[in-house]
């Protein structure tokens, strides 16, 4: 019987097909997309033997990430996760192994870029199981607008100084020339005039961090 003219002259592709199930996807393809939010959200799903999940999020410049399967907010799981978080050339930036409990895992993150990000959530060794992802994000306060009050003062008399609120503070941290007295953690402060002159400085503050001082 004569071969076909074309046997073994050029590649074949072969198609195989199975369960249809991917074990563990590789980035930039991913499962589920995330939308990050100042308050806790949760995502909660599972993966095989060798498995994973993958999540893509758009990161924002200067905002800080979390990312967890454990320590609270709504953050479980039934097995030894480990967490890697990859930018968007899909390189490895961040990892973390039962860094807040024993087989849970979590990894704060501030972005230095804005867009795509990558979280993979995965198992020591072939570990495998059910999970629930919490995430958010914060962003440290800007810097405070001007100081208001006087800057000629006499030894002794009562002063108030105050700024405007700050976006997304929480408190605010009052320092005072040497010898005057006087504290606040609010927009103001009211103070008794020491013998010497200086500077007076503000920062605010939430639980991402805390911004550069405003000085009069």
């Amino acid at each position: 019987i004569p071969h076909n003219a074309d046997n073994m002259s050029s590649p074949k592709t072969i198609s195989i097909t199975g369960s249809g199930v991917v074990i563990c996807k590789d980035c930039p393809d991913y499962d589920f997309s995330l939308t990050p939010q100042t308050s806790w959200q949760t995502h909660s799903s599972s993966h095989s033997m060798s498995g994973c999940k993958i999540y893509r999020f758009w990161a924002y410049n200067g905002y800080k990430y979390t990312f967890k399967t454990g320590c609270g907010d709504g953050a479980t799981a039934s097995y030894d996760t480990q967490l890697y978080l990859l930018n968007n050339a899909c390189t490895q930036i961040a990892f973390n192994d039962d860094g807040c409990e024993s087989y849970r895992s979590k990894i704060e993150w501030t972005a230095n870029y804005t867009g795509y990000a990558y979280l993979r959530v995965k198992g020591w060794n072939t570990a495998f199981g059910s999970y629930t992802l919490a995430y958010n994000y914060c962003v440290e306060p800007s810097l405070p607008g001007l100081i208001s009050g006087s800057t000629t003062v006499c030894s002794g008399s009562t002063q108030t100084y105050s700024i405007s609120p700050v976006t997304g503070a929480t408190s605010y941290s009052w320092a005072l020339p040497s010898g005057w007295s006087g504290s606040s953690s609010s927009t103001s402060i009211t103070t008794t005039v020491g013998s010497n002159g200086g500077t007076i400085s503000v920062i605010a503050n939430n639980s991402c961090g805390s911004s550069s001082p405003r000085t009069l």
